[in-house]
């Protein structure tokens, strides 16, 4: 079976997006599933070279039976279109593997990129939340396949007198970054003491860089940016926290693969509750909700999380046991299944 894969592998650079990141996951199990070299279509800056775009795309076709696109909202609009007026000559099956939920929008606008989705011949989504609104568009070649890592699960490890938390995202406002330090700040100063230190890891966002910058150069000591991790080490850096902060401002989130890298590492969440929160993460068994840009919201739950460290023991034991929902194998079945029963 010849496999080819439409998406953001990042070049020679190294990425640590989502886009990347499921990209590089599907690819690589794939190839170890069947033993195969992927034929491998990057589309980091592919837009610059239109020409360059349509050949790879003929060649993608001509030469793989089985087609799986990866793309960003941007990348979507431009290789839909083009990949769905080539397959009328090719006849080849197509498979589009969606990236969180904010692609949804674009329907709401766009008939022709709703009416080209419907062609391929399935749209696996991340939530059951994201599966109805495609639903409500008539967009019904759409299954939930859960985001997944191919992770090893780390150990749990008790809670000490301080509590470590860290945000593992990009580092960018509309994350919560700011939200994350104002929380922590606030809670030691509400407790008179330094219970709580926040270490900051993602790359940062170049509008953001001077803002997060100055805020750093004057916070307190406990916190601290710590750089970027490579996405198959986050398990092993993750299992050093108590909490995760994941103060999202966009709703639209599906399975964020950093809340998956936390069950992995046994860290509970505490979370905006995103429109797909649930489907991930069960209130004060592995997370804990709270509003968006309420911290002081977050300042009393991270105040309860300490004065109940039981509690705390508890959910960390959970997000252990939840992990094993979130495996390549599992996971895949859906599609395996799919692109088999046809051979």
């Amino acid at each position: 079976m010849r496999i080819g894969i439409i998406g953001h592998f990042g070049g020679k650079k190294t990425f640590l997006d989502g886009q990347t990141i499921k990209t590089k996951e599907i690819n690589n199990y794939l190839e170890k599933y069947y033993n195969i070299e992927t034929f491998k279509f990057d589309t980091y800056k592919q837009a610059r070279n239109p020409l360059k775009l349509i050949k790879m795309l003929i060649k993608t076709l001509k030469n793989n039976e089985i087609i799986i696109v990866i793309l960003s909202i941007r990348g979507y609009k431009i290789i839909t279109p083009l990949i769905m007026l080539f397959n009328k000559f090719y006849k080849k099956r197509i498979f589009d593997f969606v990236i969180g939920g904010k692609r949804y929008n674009i329907y709401k606008n766009n008939n022709t990129i709703t009416k080209l989705t419907r062609k391929y011949e399935m749209v696996y989504v991340e939530t059951k939340k994201i599966k109805e609104e495609y639903k409500k568009r008539n967009i019904n070649n759409v299954e939930v396949l859960e985001n997944f890592k191919s992770l090893k699960k780390g150990k749990y490890k008790k809670t000490k007198e301080k509590l470590k938390l860290c945000t593992f995202s990009r580092v960018i406002k509309e994350k919560g970054i700011n939200d994350a330090i104002e929380s922590v700040i606030k809670t030691n100063k509400k407790l008179n003491k330094d219970i709580f230190e926040l270490d900051i890891y993602g790359q940062i966002g170049e509008d953001y860089k001077q803002e997060f910058e100055n805020i750093i150069n004057n916070s307190p000591r406990y916190i601290k940016y710590k750089g970027t991790v490579n996405y198959n080490e986050s398990v092993e850096i993750l299992n050093n926290y108590d909490l995760m902060l994941f103060l999202t401002h966009y709703k639209t989130e599906g399975i964020p693969g950093t809340i998956i890298d936390a069950l992995y590492a046994g860290v509970p969440v505490i979370a905006t509750k995103w429109n797909s929160y649930s489907e991930i993460l069960t209130e004060n068994y592995t997370g804990i909700s709270v509003k968006i840009k309420n911290v002081n919201e977050v300042s009393k739950k991270l105040i309860e999380l300490y004065n109940n460290k039981t509690k705390l023991e508890k959910m960390k034991k959970n997000c252990l046991e939840e992990s094993e929902k979130y495996t390549p194998e599992k996971a895949m079945k859906k599609f395996i299944n799919q692109i088999e029963k046809s051979v």
